[in-house]
């Protein structure tokens, strides 16, 4: 075993926080946590295997910094995790080093709790998850994301019930992280998470997400709300790979980022406010969310009640959340803002906003400006806006912004460009406008814009990230040149971003001319055709046919009635799980894994039989863009939602209406 591998055990020491943490403090758990290691000194033998870091590991040089931000206390924890062999016998016992710290929340008691453990996977375990993904750029998931709406480049390992864990095109690559991942979710995280949260069950979410320079930059300020106990596995090093990444905040516009090494790994529950933001560099990670069950349903209308009941408007703001129904979300968010909690009366302002409350809102907005809560400046300076002052929208961009708050810099921005509160001023709108690049789409291609290099310079850089982030003119205008070119298999994977009837058609006719595509890209095309013929496109159905009659059909006509029994179980668990989440309803959408397709030929490339070449397809039909698969919605709570993983976002919050949904039974994908 590698001597850098570390896992722990708490040495425990008062920690308030959650009923799950609380429950690691018992008796019975400290009996757990503490009472192995004779046991496994018994039966596994009396030498330990140390892995514990030395002081210049970079997450105890932080620890030990004189200048930690004012909401963060650490501690440093000496851990000891017996892990359980066969037939009874215990493997050696592992000696470690932990940093613990806690997140104080302005105007409450509560103290958000998380854990590193340093170097918990090897160098070597790292770089092979990320080696495959590598080889494969085009077979991350590309749907919107929960917290920010943005692009999510994800690659999903398991999860339940979630169809895009299911498909056949990716399964060998899915199989080839789970060999690689479940060893180390069993013998290190596992143990751990479950000596310090007693209640966790399965891990029913695995995925790696990337962040790339020309990609997505940050994972938006949020709370992992559908998540018990939350794993991040920094798969890079800050400072050498990238600089940023992973922080812990409280909303106030103060940060501190943690700089995880290659295996380093964050554990932590759901009211840990956190985000990523990668300045400089590419930076990879591998996180999973463990269920309090084993079954992946969830109980989180229990989590955090005995708080919330006695007044902890933390604990009130998370129950609002996780609430119901709306008259319990909004009892909750009510009385967590009118005790001048920040981040309630931010939200609570934006579930006026969606009544048509603005006045209201903006009232709730300043409430939570004057307590520091940064967000609440954009919020404000839009409502200013609408009210024709310019000069203080202006103002209180221009606040969120030197904050640090992405959509604030943009709106500064675009005031710079066009002289809206402040003078006109090309080159300070550039300025806010690429650092608000790194946040929103928008200001992605409009930093493209605002650039006077050639195309091959910066302004080129812009345009791609736009385009690999969904802005719909950049996916057009980054493919012009392609097209001119006549490089068609690098065109095929745009045609598929821009999600329109039009631009799937001239897929299918590129692919019935021969030009190849990534089995994945294959799998896409036919998925969104299916989704458009389940709409009631009838031009989308015959699209598919045509695709189908020249290629391998990606699903099944008639699945089995045991895989379809297997997709409703899987299905019911993950609803059983959703319907406790906040925002969920009796009529959520659930989308269940799809029945197993026809797949046929090589596992690296599919290519159509060659019939004689039509004319070279054009790109100038436009087309509408009818939204694809399930509803894609983001928390109107304020980011509440961790990622896209759940495909089931629907509104439900104080005062606004069930978004309608179009419910795909399972195993009927025609």
């Amino acid at each position: 075993m590698e001597q850098r591998l570390a896992v722990g055990r708490s040495a425990s020491s008062p920690n308030p926080g959650s009923p799950a943490q609380q429950d690691a403090r018992t008796p019975q758990a400290e009996q757990r946590l503490l009472g192995n290691a004779a046991t496994a000194a018994a039966f596994g033998g009396a030498c330990a295997v140390d892995v514990r870091p030395d002081q210049s590991h970079a997450i105890l040089q932080w620890r030990s910094q004189e200048r930690l931000p004012s909401f963060l206390e650490t501690h440093t924890e000496e851990l000891t995790l017996s892990r359980p062999g066969v037939w009874g016998f215990f493997q050696e016992p592992w000696l470690g080093r932990a940093v613990v710290g806690h997140v104080k929340w302005p105007g409450a008691s509560w103290r958000a709790k998380f854990t590193v453990l340093p170097s918990l996977i090897a160098k070597q375990e790292a770089e092979a998850m990320k080696e495959p993904l590598i080889a494969a750029p085009e077979d991350f998931d590309e749907d919107i994301d929960g917290v920010d709406r943005m692009v999510t480049y994800e690659f999903i390992i398991s999860s339940a019930g979630a169809e895009k864990a299911h498909d056949p095109v990716r399964e060998p690559l899915r199989q080839k992280l789970r060999d690689i991942t479940e060893p180390i979710i069993r013998d290190r995280i596992a143990p751990f998470v479950r000596a310090r949260y007693p209640k966790a069950g399965a891990v029913c979410h695995s995925m790696i997400r990337r962040y790339l320079e020309n990609e997505r930059r940050s994972h938006d300020t949020h709370w992992d709300i559908p998540s018990y106990v939350s794993v991040v596995v920094s798969l890079d090093s800050a400072g050498l790979d990238f600089e940023g990444g992973f922080f812990v905040t409280t909303g106030s516009g103060e940060k501190s980022f943690l700089p995880l090494q290659r295996g380093d790994t964050v554990v932590h529950q759901s009211d840990l406010l956190h985000g990523v933001h990668v300045k400089r560099g590419d930076r990879w990670s591998w996180a999973m969310w463990f269920q309090d069950s084993w079954d992946c349903s969830s109980r989180a209308e229990s989590w955090w009640q005995l708080e919330a009941e006695a007044g902890d408007p933390v604990a009130q703001t998370l129950r609002a959340m996780r609430a119901s129904t709306q008259e319990e979300s909004w009892t909750w968010l009510q009385s967590a803002a009118r005790q001048s909690f920040p981040r309630a009366q931010l939200y609570l302002g934006k579930a006026h906003e969606d009544r048509g409350a603005t006045q209201t809102a903006a009232g709730w907005y300043e409430s939570a400006r004057h307590g520091g809560e940064v967000d609440a400046c954009f919020y404000l300076g839009l409502w200013e806006q609408q009210q024709g002052n310019l000069s203080g929208a202006a103002a209180l961009f221009q606040q969120g912004a030197q904050a640090g708050e992405g959509k604030a810099m943009a709106e500064l921005g675009k005031a710079y460009r066009d002289g809206q509160g402040v003078p006109k001023d090309p080159s300070l709108a550039r300025q806010w406008l690429e650092k608000a690049a790194d946040f929103t789409v928008e200001a992605m291609y409009l930093s493209h814009l605002a650039q006077a290099s050639p195309p091959e310079g910066s302004a080129a850089l812009f345009l791609e990230r736009a385009a690999r982030m969904g802005h719909e003119e950049a996916i057009r205008k980054f493919m012009e040149p392609l097209a001119k070119a006549k490089r068609w298999e690098e065109v095929m994977p745009w045609l598929l971003r821009l999600e329109s009837k039009a631009a799937l058609s001239q897929f299918v006719k590129l692919r019935k001319a021969g030009v190849p595509a990534q089995p994945f890209a294959e799998f896409r095309a036919q998925r969104l055709l299916a989704d458009l013929a389940h709409q009631g496109f009838e031009d989308a159905r015959q699209l598919l046919q045509e695709m189908r009659s020249a290629m391998a059909p990606i699903y099944q006509e008639a699945p089995s009635p045991m895989l379809c029994k297997a997709v409703a179980l899987q299905a019911g668990a993950l609803y059983a799980s959703a319907a406790t989440l906040p925002h969920a309803s009796p009529g959520m959408q659930v989308t269940s894994p799809m029945p197993q397709p026809v797949h046929a030929g090589s596992p690296h490339m599919v290519h159509a039989a060659p019939t004689p070449a039509p004319a070279p397809p054009t790109l100038a039909a436009q087309g509408t863009r009818p939204r694809l698969g399930v509803a894609r919605m983001v928390s109107p709570m304020g980011r509440a939602m961790s990622t896209s993983a759940l495909h089931a976002q629907v509104r439900h919050f104080p005062g606004a209406a069930h978004a309608p949904v179009q419910t795909v039974p399972a195993c009927a994908w025609k």
